[in-house]
This record gives C-alpha cells, sequence and structure tokens, in this order.
C-alpha cells in the first residue's frame, strides 16, 4: 500500500481521507544506450571508438507510481546523480575517456513494496587508440638498410613476423596486399592469403597483441607489403614496407 504522502492522488480513501492504492505490479525496466561503433556477437560487450565524446543513457521505467528518487543506478559500483528525469525516464551521461572500462547497474523497488529484478547492462569499452601494426623478418641471413633508402634487403627466405597491438582487432578487418614494386599489377596471393587468414593469428595475452608468421618470402623479388586493420571501436591501423 502506498498513501498520500508520497503524493499520490487516488478516488478511494480511507475513514482519515488519506488516499489508497493498491499496486501487485513489479516496475519494468529498458535501457537506451547509443549506438556502439562495434558489439560482440552476443551483444554483450558495447565499443565505443573516436566519435563518441559522451555516453548518454536512458532508463526508461514502466510503472504507474513512479518516484525516480527511489532508484540507484551504478556505475561501475559507484551512485550515479541523474542527469535528468521526464516522467518515467532518467538520463544519466558521462565522458567517453581515453581507454576506460564501464558497466551500469540498477534496482527499483515501488512504493508498495514491488522489487524490479536487478538491471546488469552490456559492458562499455572506450577504445580511442589506434591499432599498431608492426613486422619483423627472420631468416638465414641478416638485414641490410642502406642511408635514403627506405627497402630492407635480404640475401634468403624470410618470415614475416607480424604483430597487431590491440587486444580488441576485428581479425575480420585485416587486409594485406603484396605487389611487385617495379610491377604493382604483379600481386603475390599466396602470402597475401597468409596474412589473411584468421586461422594464422594467434593471441599473445602477455603483450596484448595478435600475431602471424604463417607468411615467407621465398622468391627472389622486390616486394611492397602493405597490412591493414581495424579494432572493433573502428580505429585503425597500417604497415607498409618495401624488402
Amino acid at each position: 500500500y502506498a498513501v498520500n504522502g508520497a503524493g499520490i492522488e487516488s478516488a478511494i480513501k480511507d475513514r482519515e481521507g488519506n488516499a489508497i492504492v493498491v499496486d501487485h505490479t513489479n516496475p519494468q525496466l529498458t535501457v537506451s544506450y547509443p549506438d556502439p561503433q562495434g558489439k560482440d556477437e552476443a551483444n554483450n560487450i558495447f565499443y565505443y571508438g573516436k566519435k563518441t565524446e559522451n555516453i548518454d543513457v536512458s532508463f526508461n521505467f514502466v510503472e504507474r507510481n513512479f518516484f525516480p528518487e527511489d532508484v540507484t543506478i551504478l556505475l561501475d559500483d559507484s551512485n550515479v546523480t541523474p542527469e535528468s528525469t521526464d516522467d518515467n525516464t532518467i538520463g544519466i551521461s558521462f565522458a567517453a575517456d581515453e581507454k576506460n572500462f564501464y558497466q551500469l547497474k540498477a534496482a527499483y523497488t515501488d512504493r508498495s513494496t514491488n522489487e524490479m529484478d536487478d538491471y546488469t547492462g552490456p559492458k562499455l569499452v572506450v577504445d580511442k587508440t589506434d591499432p599498431v601494426v608492426e613486422a619483423d623478418y627472420s631468416g638465414l641471413t641478416e638485414q641490410k638498410t642502406y642511408d635514403g633508402d627506405d627497402v630492407f634487403y635480404y640475401a634468403s627466405e624470410q618470415t614475416i613476423n607480424v604483430t597487431i597491438t590491440d587486444e580488441f582487432v576485428d581479425l575480420s578487418t585485416i587486409e594485406a596486399t603484396v605487389v611487385d614494386c617495379d610491377n604493382t599489377e604483379t600481386r603475390f596471393t599466396d602470402i597475401e592469403n597468409a596474412l589473411k587468414d584468421r586461422d594464422n593469428w594467434s593471441y599473445n595475452d602477455e603483450k596484448k597483441a595478435y600475431v602471424n608468421t604463417a607468411a615467407k618470402l621465398s622468391e627472389d623479388g622486390n616486394y611492397e607489403i602493405t597490412i591493414t586493420c581495424a579494432d572493433l571501436a573502428k580505429n585503425t591501423g597500417t604497415y607498409k614496407q618495401k624488402v
């Protein structure tokens, strides 16, 4: 029961003139987030990148006798002060920092003691850092370089050891182009495919990086290697080198 001390009006009164409200319905909640730059397949993780300055979230309650002051909203287990309240909606906003992780929770019991199911939102990942794409080469001979020349020279077959430093890389975005420097119409598709194949990439948890060592330069040639990728927040990285 909720009485008129809560500010509720009712046509049903007790002998003292207090309004009587009978409410057996549990409050319901839907939560709206800004569109992320990426999601995981289960929609349990939202990724926000450089396009996002603030994350504005709306909590929309289905509850006839709603009092926003009775709602508890937590951001990473700390109470959040609402930015706005409008009818049955509470709005909050927080800055999307350079790189951080967030999660929202909410709890609410109406004044007739009906409890809403506790809400735990998706994990929110803010990532505004571009992936770093690097490569080194391993073989029987050492690398030679010359002043004023951006080409790496080798006298034997080389394995391309590619590292992408970014724990949120989207492997489906990895593209590779390997062409003959003297004739860019000539492409080395076997090398390109080895660099793009998702099965050739493994995650190094210590380095927070993905590694691929499947591609080899086995024929004499002047190669130009370009590798591009994006992470789940749509930040991009590029590697380019002549060998």
